[in-house]
């Protein structure tokens, strides 16, 4: 099938029709912005170093309240003023007042829109997402996924691997209030948000010795600790990231998913924050939480790392008028792709 060019402006889009990523999945209009006023973009026109947003607004697979599926626009809407701030207000060039380096914008990024997928049963869902990240990642480029609740990370972990089928090794680094390592549900049966580490270790996508849950809160069930300890999965609370420091944390973490391996791949659960900075999602239960300012340092830290593949998941902001949820996984967002939007050295 063939895409239909469309051109994207800050005016809404309208219609997109057609489909680069496979038969089954086609792109959609996601409202007024791309992610950070970035080109639109196909399959064949994404360069290798490049970081590559695709949409997933599946929510199909939520144990909880909905809205997840909302989380791609509503992400993409909240970096809207970021490229003109950058071009149009500071002439594109940035000063760090911390550091002193002085950095010029040069965007290496684009926006696929999102894959159709919403009406799709889990199976169908999953071939398409592991399908687009697979064909994203095979051609050098960085897949950064919007859920979508957090079972998308699954298939898009799977389509990192497959691209990945003659190189090395890939850990994970999950993100999360949950340890999402439940069995068997009853109405979702094995395929929920809850269960996707499960899912990943399972299908034997990625050895469960170079997985971390980062963030979890104190409370969790038996039966998923039981299964963590099983299988060598390595558990990072909210009282361990405080005490020793979200950057510490999480290169222990990123060191020890790279022994045996070379690339990491990312997961952000937006649930992993405390309500009270991010109501926007569809988790209604949760004692603790990370701060921002905890999480935003723990993925600066990443960006000294190989990461192949970054996901954000489980906004949803019908349960946030404030709109501070998606603002907040924007900005982790940008914060962490700053390599591909600036270069250094004026």
């Amino acid at each position: 099938m063939t895409e239909t060019p469309v051109r994207v402006s800050p005016a809404p889009v309208t219609s997109v029709k057609g489909s680069e990523l496979n038969e089954d999945a086609s792109y959609r209009p996601y409202g007024a912005t791309t992610f950070a006023s970035c080109p639109i973009g196909t399959i064949e026109t994404i360069r290798a170093g490049e970081a590559v947003v695709l949409g997933v607004p599946y929510e199909r697979t939520k144990i909880s309240r909905p809205g997840a599926s909302e989380g791609p626009k509503a992400i993409r809407e909240a970096t809207a003023m970021f490229g003109f701030a950058v071009e149009s207000m500071a002439g594109g060039v940035i000063a760090d007042l911390d550091s002193g380096v002085t950095s010029r914008y040069r965007p290496r990024l684009r926006d696929l829109g999102n894959l159709d997928v919403e009406d799709l049963a889990v199976e169908d869902m999953h071939a398409a997402v592991r399908g687009a990240v697979g064909r994203i990642a095979s051609r050098g480029a960085l897949p950064v996924i919007l859920g979508g609740d957090h079972y998308v990370t699954f298939p898009s972990i799977s389509g990192v691997v497959d691209a990945r089928e003659h190189e090395g090794n890939v850990g994970y680094l999950h993100f999360d209030m949950h340890l999402d390592m439940a069995g068997e549900i009853p109405y979702w049966g094995i395929h929920s948000c809850g269960a996707v580490v499960r899912r990943v270790v399972d299908a034997g996508i990625v050895d469960p010795k170079r997985i971390t849950v980062i963030g979890a809160e104190s409370f969790q069930h038996q039966n998923e600790v039981d299964f963590a300890r099983e299988h060598g999965i390595t558990i990072n609370t909210v009282k361990d990231v405080r005490a020793r420091g979200a950057g510490a944390v999480v290169k222990e973490a990123a060191e020890r998913a790279l022994s045996g391996a070379d690339a990491l791949y990312v997961s952000v659960d937006i649930d992993c924050l405390m309500r009270t900075y991010a109501p926007g999602t569809g988790n209604v239960v949760g004692i603790s939480g990370l701060f921002p300012d905890e999480l935003m340092e723990g993925i600066i830290s990443l960006r000294s790392f190989p990461v192949v593949a970054f996901d954000m998941t489980e906004v949803a902001p019908r349960w946030d008028p404030t709109g501070r949820t998606p603002a907040i996984a924007s900005t982790m967002l940008l914060e962490f792709l700053r390599d591909h939007l600036f270069v250094g050295g004026e």
